[in-house]
Order: structure tokens, then C-alpha cells, then sequence
């Protein structure tokens, strides 16, 4: 679709105007009053397509407290709950059903470091550790309309833990908004077990079997655009 092709371009867009407008108005913004003072808290929206508002990467609440005008601390914590079933039928006489529930709970701790906190235009990086544990679990009836059941069940776990970076610029239009645009990265190990057991509706025994996997991973997290509500 065009317009989600334009939108792709929007935050990298938005970044370059705001980094413009920093280097034009550097030398008039030193007496703008700034909401990056020292005991200042935020509350951090994403920006979307058409201005919609967000939770802050993926974050279901975003908070920031400054200790002082150059330094804050941004606390994010993401968690997610989802459940489902359904029943199934085939030509062959086969049905079945199956549920499925997942959980999942990620915190990450960023230090910020300001380098312009008197101006309306502010560069910031920001660096802190992050932490993730995953839980789903999935079972599985089929039965025959002349024969045996089968029951299966998948268990996933895995938990992860490594640091984010960001570095980025916000600009403050008044003493309680500010509106950023960052560029996040993320490096660190993830530790996974999966298993599955499989019972059959007759004298075998249950079989299962699991794998483990241990990976090391580095990657950007895009660009974003966020409004950070002062109070």
C-alpha cells in the first residue's frame, strides 16, 4: 500500500527535521524554559501512523524520572497474557480439539544521559540492562470416530537477559511535552527448552523428547518516534 510505504520513512524523516531545527535555533533556545529538570517525571507514548498514540516499544507502561537536569533513568515493563481454544473436524473422520496459553514479562532499566538540557532541542544515548521471561503451552486432542485418541502437549520456556542502547533527540515545545526520536539496539543471550509429550489412548507409554537452544544475538530495534508527558 503507498501510504504504509511513506510510513516507513516517517520517524527517519521526523529525526533529520528535528536535528535541522536543533542547529538553527542552538543559539536562542538557552533561556526556553526546559521540563528536563532534576525530580521531573514522565510518562512515555509511541507515535504511530497518523499521530496515533502507543505504548512505548511494546511496553505496557513507560516512566521516567530525572535526577538531575543531564541524567534520568527510563523504566519500561512489557507483559503479555493470552489465551485460546478451538475445535477442529476433517473428511477423514478425525477431530479434535486444542488450547493454547501463553505468558511473557520483559523489564529494561535505562540510564539517559542529556547533553543539552537548557535548549528545546536535547540530544540523549541512553544504556541499561534488560531482562525477558516466555512461558506457552499448547495441548492437542485427536480421536478417530473408530479408534484411539491421542493427547499431545508442547511446553516452550525461555528467558533472556543483555543491555539496550538508544541515542536520539528530543524536543521540548513546552514545559510539559517533549517529543523524541531514537534509534534502539540490543545485544544479549537467550536461553530456550521445548518439549513434547505425546500420550496415546492406549497401553504405550507416554513418549516425550525436548531440545534446548542457547543463543547469543545483536540487533537494532528501529527507529522510533515517542511524546513524553512531563508532571
Amino acid at each position: 500500500m503507498p501510504r504504509r510505504r511513506h510510513a516507513r520513512y516517517l520517524v527517519p524523516l521526523i529525526g533529520v527535521v528535528l536535528l535541522t531545527f536543533a542547529v538553527n535555533a542552538r543559539a536562542q533556545d538557552s533561556t526556553k524554559v526546559s521540563p528536563l529538570a532534576p525530580g521531573a517525571w514522565a510518562l512515555q507514548f509511541r507515535v504511530g501512523e497518523d499521530f496515533t498514540l502507543s505504548s512505548f516499544k511494546g511496553a505496557l507502561l513507560s516512566v521516567k524520572h530525572h535526577s538531575s537536569e543531564r541524567t534520568a533513568l527510563r523504566l519500561g515493563i512489557s507483559t503479555r497474557l493470552n489465551f485460546q481454544e478451538a475445535q477442529f473436524g476433517l473428511d477423514s473422520g478425525i477431530e479434535g480439539e486444542m488450547d493454547q496459553d501463553s505468558q511473557s514479562i520483559t523489564v529494561t532499566m535505562q540510564r539517559l544521559q542529556y547533553m543539552a538540557s537548557r535548549r528545546r532541542f536535547s540530544p540523549f544515548w541512553g544504556l541499561g540492562p534488560t531482562v525477558g521471561w516466555e512461558r506457552s503451552k499448547a495441548r492437542r486432542e485427536m480421536s478417530q470416530v473408530e479408534g484411539p485418541s491421542v493427547e499431545s502437549e508442547r511446553s516452550v520456556n525461555s528467558w533472556t537477559a543483555g543491555l539496550t542502547g538508544n541515542f536520539g533527540i528530543e524536543w521540548c515545545p513546552s514545559p510539559n511535552v517533549g517529543l523524541h526520536a531514537e534509534y534502539g539496539v540490543f545485544g544479549g543471550y537467550t536461553h530456550g527448552r521445548d518439549e513434547i509429550t505425546t500420550d496415546p489412548d492406549t497401553d504405550a507409554e507416554p513418549a516425550s523428547q525436548f531440545s534446548e537452544t542457547n543463543s547469543w544475538r545483536v540487533s537494532g530495534e528501529g527507529a522510533l518516534l515517542g511524546l513524553s508527558v512531563y508532571f
